[in-house]
């Protein structure tokens, strides 16, 4: 199984373009836009048919998970159909003190 770290997410987070769109609803990797755990998916080759707020998986086997952390440290809505880009979201990072790896603090 594959385990992936809160810092992880946060590197890949960081490393898409501000305009990409992000659907927090879009949990497929079939999706048309889909949520951040979709695009890290697809991008590492994760084999999965559904992701959940800390885990990949295929029909009930877990291909893998997110071991510090969950789904919500990356984002919060007030409406679950909001659709977001990455810029939002790593300004919701940034308030939260995450940064991406090598980032120094002022």
């Amino acid at each position: 199984m594959i385990q992936i770290t809160k810092q992880q997410m946060v590197d890949f987070i960081f490393s898409q373009p501000d305009e990409r769109e992000v659907d927090m609803v879009q949990a497929h990797p079939e999706a048309s836009c889909g949520c951040v755990m979709v695009h890290y998916g697809k991008e590492h080759n994760i084999p999965f048919s559904f992701c959940g707020t800390s885990a990949f998986s295929v029909k009930e086997l877990i291909t893998a998970v997110l071991i510090d952390c969950n789904y919500g440290t990356f984002w919060s809505s007030p409406s679950l159909t909001s659709k977001y880009t990455y810029k939002e979201l790593k300004e919701h990072l940034r308030a939260k003190g995450l940064q991406p790896t090598g980032t120094v603090s002022a």
